[in-house]
């Protein structure tokens, strides 16, 4: 089975009704339908798109979990409810056309292991600010209108980077960002020498990243430690000089 309209008559698609339908690439689902029920369509892998229209008030646990290949959902303006896992592990989501105003009800769990917070949610332009403030939609990478429209992103501020007691610290201005880093070395050595000088010079870059922002620009830091895990570049300027042993000899002396 390829494809599948559903009659008129039917008001409810029953619990487990398409469960494992693999090779179903179509559905339409008709205007009088209300409730799509508990994994109603689960595993059916050969879904790319799923149009809910308006009269559905509720889709339950698991309805379209495991949809490995779709990519769009339209979920019509009368929903209050979608249920726990609904849209679970979609892995290829990247677009959720939600018309309702009133922000349907959720659980954390609703688009567990579908990525969302690399997709785009589409919403009433009027709703946008509604859908950042609750989860799980606030989740999504970009929120915008149906029209195509958004308010002006906001950006996430620049994160600092800071070197205390051995460790690589980041701040960030903006709250609850998250950090996407990388730090190098390329002071791997080989040789047959008798001593070897420990020390390492490391590159430290890290942006900031957030739901609903845009990513921050790059922060880079530099520096040098010597053997005894203390930083040798002092004044950061990316070279060891002598201005640098100056200021080491400084404090060793107190001063």
């Amino acid at each position: 089975m390829t494809s599948v309209t559903i009659p008129t008559s039917v008001t409810s698609v029953v619990d487990n009704l398409f469960i494992g339908c693999s090779s179903l690439t179509s559905v339409t689902i008709p205007s009088n339908v209300t409730s799509i029920g508990y994994y109603a369509f689960m595993n059916c892998t050969g879904l790319t798109s799923v149009t809910i229209p308006n009269s559905v008030t509720n889709v339950w646990g698991g309805a379209f979990s495991g949809c490995k290949a779709l990519t769009t959902v339209f979920i019509g303006s009368a929903v209050n409810s979608v249920d726990a896992q609904a849209f679970a592990n979609c892995p290829e989501l990247t677009h959720v056309y939600c018309y309702a105003e009133k922000v349907p009800s959720a659980y954390y769990d609703t688009f567990s292991g579908s990525y969302v917070d690399y997709a785009t949610l589409h919403v009433p332009t009027a709703s946008i600010e509604k859908y950042k403030k609750v989860a799980p939609w606030s989740s999504f990478r970009y929120i915008v209108g149906l029209n195509g429209s958004s308010p002006d992103t906001p950006k996430c501020a620049t994160p600092t980077i800071t070197f205390v007691d051995s460790k690589v610290k980041f701040d960030c201005e903006t709250e609850d960002v998250e950090y996407a880093y990388e730090i190098s070395n390329a002071d791997v050595k080989k040789g047959n020498a008798a001593e070897v000088v420990i020390g390492a010079t490391y590159k430290v870059s890290v942006f900031a990243t957030k739901a609903g922002y845009e990513n921050s620009d790059v922060a880079t830091l530099k520096f040098t430690l010597g053997s005894n895990g203390e930083i040798c570049d002092v004044n950061k300027d990316g070279v060891i000089d002598v201005a640098d042993i100056a200021t080491i000899i400084d404090k060793m002396a107190g001063k």
